[in-house]
């Protein structure tokens, strides 16, 4: 099992001693064919300030730093080590003997993209392209054309490319002239070599963009059914052009689409200020409704957290009709803007009852959000939900409370919020899956709540399978795993 978990995925960030050990162990044929992914990440490439460098006394920014950790030499470092040596060499005999690789990440950002390296990339996608399914390309707009013409020219050896992820982020360098345009044209170069086989298309924006031209150059991509969008408006473009140009091609590719993923911010945690979230937000307030899209059965909106107080009601009207443009409608995922107890209401209201799986965040969970969510979702499998606080108060919009507040606690959770719950009896209800816990705000993750999961699955009267998994490294999760 340890075997398994350290050759699924090989990391190739270095051209050291430890890069090299794990390329050779490759060689043999029951540890090749446990790679199933490769990362690229090459750090070892020379930095973009090398070619702004005057003369060879420069300091590259970050050149210090590896002085002061006395960062150990790479092997390409060393004037002594042969061809044989190189790990780029040892790497493209290697590669060929992982048969199951099927997913290939290249991150590269201010680096420059010298021969050696493209010469790896082509002897990979010559000898391993057939079988990659699925491409992540990380880099800034500046390197967007040079990384993505690179990989389409060889667009026709990844024969069976099903999804293909792009991110673009900002450049710690100076933009040509020509910088923006010639990035879009590459962008949509690179989607349209593959758009005979694509069925799933991400696109993380991390800097400015002109998304209007972007998405009306993309057009129709015939076999698209996942499409992942993560940006926010660009400001020097009118919130009617960008928003007619992404509406049409949803509206296009809308035969097909069955997942959709719309958030205004980049997927990648990182420093990112835009003032255009509300103008996404009124987009999908105004505009979006006015489409229709009859095969998508999962939504996941970012819809960004605005306000801080649960008792606005102005937030209610930040929320898109959804029946009318997703009829088929079954998975909804609203996970980054905590929700009223009238909020939620008002979302399951719109759903119809015909909600499976549902993801989202709440204010405070009650036993009235309970017995709200049994009575608007009563087909509900699957439920994911987070919460700030815990109480037995349902307040209503004016703040108010219909029951009165706890004394005591058990596990974090009020006495009477016990009691509430353990009176109640759901039998007819179908959920089988349960994700319940308090959203933390340092590690944006749930922490389940074992306690309260069972008090759930005790008044479901059913099996119900409880996810008490920590998806984050904090401090719970790690000493769990030394055993404490």
């Amino acid at each position: 099992m340890a075997m398994e978990y350290k050759y699924e995925e090989i990391r190739f960030t270095t051209d050291d001693n430890d890069a090299m050990r794990v390329f050779k162990q490759l060689r043999h044929a029951n540890v090749a064919l446990l790679v199933k992914g490769l990362y690229l990440r090459p750090a070892f490439l020379p930095a973009m300030d090398d070619a702004f460098q005057e003369d060879e006394a420069a300091v590259t920014s970050f050149s210090w730093f590896k002085q002061l950790l006395g960062a150990p030499k790479s092997i390409s470092d060393n004037p002594e080590s042969s061809q044989e040596n190189n790990v780029l060499s040892i790497a493209k005999a290697a590669l060929p003997q992982c048969h199951n690789l099927r997913e290939v990440s290249i991150v590269i950002y201010d680096h420059l993209i010298p021969e050696n390296f493209r010469d790896f990339l082509r002897h990979l996608w010559k000898t391993m392209g057939v079988g990659i399914q699925k491409l992540t390309l990380a880099t800034t707009i500046n390197k967007v054309p040079d990384l993505f013409g690179l990989i389409a020219k060889h667009a026709p050896q990844l024969t069976n490319l099903e999804s293909l992820d792009l991110t673009v982020v900002g450049s710690r360098f100076p933009r040509e002239k020509r910088t923006v345009e010639d990035a879009l044209n590459a962008i949509v170069t690179l989607v349209h070599r593959f758009k005979g086989s694509l069925t799933h298309f991400v696109f993380s924006s991390a800097t400015e963009f002109d998304h209007a031209s972007l998405f009306t150059k993309l057009g129709l991509l015939p076999k698209l059914q996942k499409l992942e969008l993560w940006f926010a408006f660009h400001h020097n473009t009118t919130l009617t052009d960008q928003g007619r140009s992404v509406g049409e091609f949803l509206v296009t590719n809308s035969e097909t689409l069955e997942n959709l993923v719309l958030k205004t911010h980049p997927r990648f945690e990182c420093f990112f200020f835009s003032s255009q979230h509300d103008m996404f937000h009124r987009w999908v307030v105004h505009q979006l409704p006015k489409l229709v899209l009859p095969r998508v059965h999962v939504l996941d909106l970012g819809l960004r957290q605005i306000t801080w107080n649960p008792y606005d009601t102005a937030s209610l009207n930040r929320i898109p009709l959804l029946p009318p443009i997703l009829p088929r409608l079954r998975t909804l995922i609203l996970s980054e803007e905590s929700l009223s107890f009238r909020g939620l209401g008002h979302i399951l209201g719109q759903t119809e009852g015909k909600l499976e799986a549902l993801e989202c965040r709440v204010w405070t969970f009650t036993p009235g959000v309970l017995a709200l969510l049994v009575s608007k979702a009563p087909h509900l499998r699957t439920l994911t939900l987070g919460y700030l606080s815990t109480g037995a108060q349902d307040a209503d919009v004016h703040g108010t409370s219909t029951h009165p507040a706890s004394s005591g606690s058990i596990s974090g959770v009020p006495d009477d919020v016990y009691a509430r719950i353990q009176a109640a009896r759901y039998p007819e209800w179908t959920l089988s899956h349960l994700r319940l816990g308090q959203r933390i705000d340092s590690c944006g993750e749930i922490h389940p709540n074992d306690y309260l999961m069972k008090l759930v699955k005790e008044a479901v009267c059913k099996e119900v399978s409880v996810d008490v998994d920590m998806k984050c490294d904090c401090r719970g999760s790690f000493w769990s795993k030394l055993g404490y």
